[in-house]
């Protein structure tokens, strides 16, 4: 399923909503990630293969025919060369990547990373994030952190080479948002990209933390499960960080929704709608408030 909306007024919010599948053309069911580049195409990692939709129809692009490492696609970025970075894995990992693959935007050139980029080897990479204009944040297994920044040139960051030390979001103020975990303690950390420390909160108790995005007034969310309940939060321009109350939303009550770990809140990057990801739930609301789209058990869909 895919839904894109348009925001046109105060009371009006246009959404398009469609089904793919196997059927329509998709080479495998199972889904992992999904990017759209900077010319308006889809791409759709599958555990067979890349697939490209360009509105019309599905692509495919393969280990067989196109030289990929591998078909198991985990995550696609873009960086600001025209290069889309294709994450792979090997056959029986579940979780995480094993290989690097560049495809230029435009010719569909299928390169290994290493001929592209030899500022270090891509199997010394332990984590990267993309974030705004096709901006690319690395840390090596090394602990040494890389930006690749909106002209395509890689700089080094100071940040601590602190291996608990996880980069999680590229913020539009050009920040890093990290996590540290020390026992029980789950820590964020804003920092620039001199190394500066901006903001740090603990989170006692904490199981995980992931980003949400940032809304229309560039505050920085986040989703925290803490025992059986996934809360979530916002950091106010201050650098104060308030919990969101989950029964006040434009849904009413969904904190019964909210308690394990595929429970999510996302927000677009392009209209800050908030997307809420729930227990045989998803709805989708817009920062005037208004609720756009309801799925839950008793209704399939609910365009509001």
């Amino acid at each position: 399923m895919t839904a894109a909306g348009q925001y046109s007024g105060e009371k009006e919010f246009l959404l398009n909503m469609h089904y793919y599948g196997v059927e329509e053309g998709l080479s495998h069911r199972l889904v992992r990630h999904t990017f759209q580049d900077s010319r308006g195409l889809i791409w759709i990692s599958t555990e067979y293969g890349l697939n490209r939709y360009d509105g019309h129809r599905f692509t495919w692009f393969t280990k067989e025919k196109d030289g990929l490492s591998s078909n198991l696609i985990r995550q696609v970025i873009e960086d600001a060369n025209g290069w889309l970075w294709i994450f792979s894995a090997r056959s029986g990992r579940e979780i995480g990547w094993d290989f690097i693959d560049l495809m230029h935007v435009r010719t569909m050139e299928v390169r290994p990373w290493d001929e592209i980029y030899q500022v270090f080897s891509s199997d010394g990479i332990q984590s990267c994030i993309a974030g705004p204009e096709r901006v690319v944040f690395i840390k090596t297994k090394a602990g040494t952190s890389w930006f690749l920044d909106s002209d395509g040139q890689f700089s080094p960051v100071p940040l601590p080479t602190n291996p608990d030390l996880i980069p999680k979001y590229i913020s539009n103020k050009r920040t890093i948002w990290a996590t540290e975990t020390s026992g029980d303690t789950i820590s964020w950390l804003e920092v620039d990209m001199q190394g500066k420390l901006l903001n740090r909160f603990d989170m006692p108790g904490c199981l995980w933390c992931e980003p949400s995005g940032e809304d229309e007034q560039n505050q920085f969310w986040f989703n925290c499960r803490i025992e059986n309940t996934v809360e979530l939060f916002y950091v106010e321009s201050t650098g104060n960080w308030l919990r969101f109350d989950l029964k006040q939303t434009a849904f009413g009550d969904i904190s019964q929704s909210f308690h394990s770990d595929t429970h999510r809140t996302l927000i677009n990057p392009l209209n800050h709608t908030r997307w809420w990801i729930g227990n045989q739930f998803m709805g989708v609301d817009h920062p005037s408030g208004q609720k756009v789209l309801v799925f839950d058990e008793k209704y399939p869909v609910d365009l509001i």
